[in-house]
């Protein structure tokens, strides 16, 4: 079957992981890009019979190059030559998006033009004339609504016949302009330039100074003195005449595109905007912003613990009865003992807790979808600035409340070095999703009552320490002042049930993946250990797991919990988070048994100093890989001793001053 290449591209917040999921529906996977750790989305579809593949790009403003995420976007472009690129616009902000695929053009792609969002066109009484935008830019037009599937089938249309034709247009700027362009193609000719780009689009990144694209130019040909002699002379008469060559261009585009909508679209689209303001002067608000950010934060845990603890009784219910079920029906005591102490015991005492993650997973989704979370950094950049970091930081530390890898990943958005490194070496302190069957497993034992409030203390204590910490490093190993923070706040919008809850599930799968991997892994070894030698009791202090514990317990009764099932459970969990409660759960001989297992090793004051300890210590052996590649061996050790001389010290701390009040 004939493979036909589609890229999806736009500026971020255009709907395009809605219409790549429209267009893909489930057949669909999610890497890394070769080389770098930006998410690379890929799926495929059947049209016709013709097998398209799609692969989502970045999300960017131009193909200058700039950010990694320009980079790969102009790399794929340029070197996987996709057959049929979808530029996706948002209709309700078109100069600034049309100025990517005024871009596009100049690279001289097989291009079909998608504006999303038009319902919330007619919305605000505004009218694009569909038909006329595809004349003026010569390429084909869809409009959509991509979150309802409004359409995706025309997209898929237009894709199939643009895959037959692959014809390409180019926008015409003006006379000056196409002078200058005209002047730079004869010299590449001249000197035989050989470059993956086309020679248009070469000669305008010549004229904005594109860096990367002047090199390539310098490298690739004979004399380079003599090119870059010619080249200047035309660089500085734009200079005499426009100062900044670059700003220049960008003029001569958006003068296009303004006069070209003049004629396409009716209405201005206040109504959008005239709500957008009056939502942000309430949830950005200089003074009552911070406030409703963590009333927000603290009604998402309320409605985790209350909405999925309803889901998490039943599970709970269900693992104790085939627990009981397995050691009255199977034979072998060995085998009955492994598949519920083992098996049920120790991953079914983790996956009780899906439904309170997936629950976490969908409301952030919500918000995010929302448009909320961006204001929730925009919110955040005073309080990052008051310790020297830029609002940029807070962007993985969002990310680090899903899993701690992806959060250090995204800390390479961040351009100045020192913030980087700060931000990567406290991002472990943010409670990633892992934490968070430790924290209900403890909450739910000894504060039933206050399970929302006990849990949010968590992320309040986690933040309260990356300040405080940030600081330090800030005013002692990194002194400097934070990049400026410039985001994009995208407008409010009402979620797709649908992109939500895939979203949500998304990350919860890979939850549960990992329960049926590292922690079933885990475990096996856990139940070995508490099984041998033979002859022993199961779990007993004799058993091997048990001389283990014994051996480590003494270090951590200072902190409350020098019990050797504690310290066990703590050494397994540097392998991932989710095994600190599955160790406890094959321990206790299933999970019907962990309430009061915990309940007879720990008093109140210690279940909260272990919660407290598991907070903070070292994370799990992905996140410290990732943290070494990124940082460097010298931070990454930084971090290690940092977070176990933290989780030691505040536990211990915590535990010595609130028994003195009980």
């Amino acid at each position: 079957m004939e493979n036909i290449k589609v890229a999806l591209t736009g500026n971020p917040n255009v709907g395009k992981t809605a219409i790549f999921n429209g267009l893909t529906g489930m057949r669909q996977h999610v890497g890394n890009w070769p080389g770098v750790t930006v998410e690379k989305k890929e799926g495929t579809y059947i049209h016709k019979g013709i097998n398209f593949l799609v692969t989502d790009l970045p999300g960017i403003y131009s193909l200058s190059a700039v950010s990694i995420d320009e980079r790969i976007a102009r790399s794929f472009l340029t070197e996987e030559n996709p057959d049929v690129v979808v530029a996706i616009i948002d209709g309700m902000n078109l100069e600034r998006n049309l100025y990517l695929v005024s871009e596009l053009m100049d690279l001289g792609v097989n291009l079909i033009i998608a504006v999303n969002f038009m319902d919330e066109v007619e919305k605000n009484d505004m009218k694009i004339d569909i038909q006329k935008l595809s004349e003026v830019f010569g390429v084909p037009v869809v409009g959509t609504v991509a979150i309802k599937g409004h359409g995706i089938q025309k997209l898929k249309d237009e894709i199939f016949k643009a895959s037959q034709s692959k014809s390409v247009s180019f926008i015409r700027y003006s006379d000056e302009l196409e002078q200058y362009i005209k002047q730079i193609e004869e010299i590449s000719r001249l000197f035989n330039i050989k470059s993956p780009f086309r020679t248009r689009f070469l000669a305008l990144k010549l004229i904005e100074e594109d860096p990367e694209i002047f090199e390539q130019m310098r490298l690739s040909v004979n004399n380079a003195r003599q090119f870059s002699r010619l080249f200047n002379e035309i660089l500085s008469d734009i200079k005499q005449k426009h100062d900044d060559p670059s700003v220049f261009v960008g003029d001569e585009k958006f003068k296009f595109i303004k006069r070209t909508l003049k004629n396409i679209v009716e209405g201005s689209g206040t109504k959008s905007e005239s709500l957008t303001n009056k939502m942000d002067n309430i949830f950005t608000h200089r003074i009552w912003g911070l406030p409703i950010l963590f009333g927000i934060m603290y009604t998402v845990f309320q409605l985790t613990f209350t909405l999925g603890g309803i889901f998490a009784d039943w599970l709970d219910s269900g693992m104790g009865f085939l627990s009981d079920w397995v050691l009255s029906s199977v034979q072998n005591e060995i085998l009955a003992s492994f598949l519920a102490n083992g098996i049920i015991g120790g991953v079914g005492s983790v996956l009780v807790f899906v439904p309170n993650i997936f629950i976490l997973f969908l409301l952030i989704a919500v918000l995010e979808n929302v448009g909320y979370m961006a204001r929730a950094a925009f919110v955040m950049d005073k309080v990052m600035n008051a310790i020297g970091l830029s609002g940029k930081s807070f962007i993985p530390m969002i990310l680090g409340f899903g899993c701690n890898v992806p959060a250090i990943m995204a800390t390479r958005t961040i351009e100045k070095e020192d913030d980087r490194i700060i931000t990567a070496v406290l991002n472990p302190l943010i409670p990633c999703s892992a934490r968070i069957p430790i924290f209900l497993a403890f909450a739910g034992t000894f504060f039933p009552k206050h399970q929302g409030l006990i849990v949010f203390s968590m992320y309040i204590i986690a933040i309260a320490l990356i300040v405080i910490l940030a600081k330090i490093l800030k005013t002692t190993l990194f002194k400097g002042t934070p990049a400026p923070f410039v985001m994009e706040l995208p407008p409010y919008r009402v979620p797709s049930f649908s992109q939500v809850n895939s979203e949500a599930w998304k990350r919860t799968s890979l939850f549960v993946k990992k329960a049926g991997t590292i922690i079933f892994a885990a475990v096996i070894a856990i139940w070995l250990l508490a099984s041998l030698p033979t002859g022993v009791e199961y779990a007993s202090e004799n058993s091997y797991i048990g001389l283990i514990g014994k051996t480590i317990a003494p270090i951590f009764k200072p902190n409350g919990f020098g019990n050797w099932q504690s310290s066990v459970a703590l050494i397994f969990g540097f392998m991932a988070k989710e095994v600190v409660v599955g160790t406890l759960g094959a321990l206790a001989g299933g999970i019907e048994n962990l309430g009061s297992f915990l309940s007879n090793l720990f008093t109140p004051i210690s279940a909260y100093s272990f919660m407290l300890f598991s907070l903070l210590y070292v994370p799990c052996v992905a996140s410290l890989g990732i943290l070494l590649k990124e940082v460097g061996m010298k931070w990454t050790v930084l971090s290690v001793v940092l977070l176990i001389s933290l989780a030691y010290f505040v536990s211990m701390a915590f535990y010595l001053i609130g028994s003195l009040f009980i």
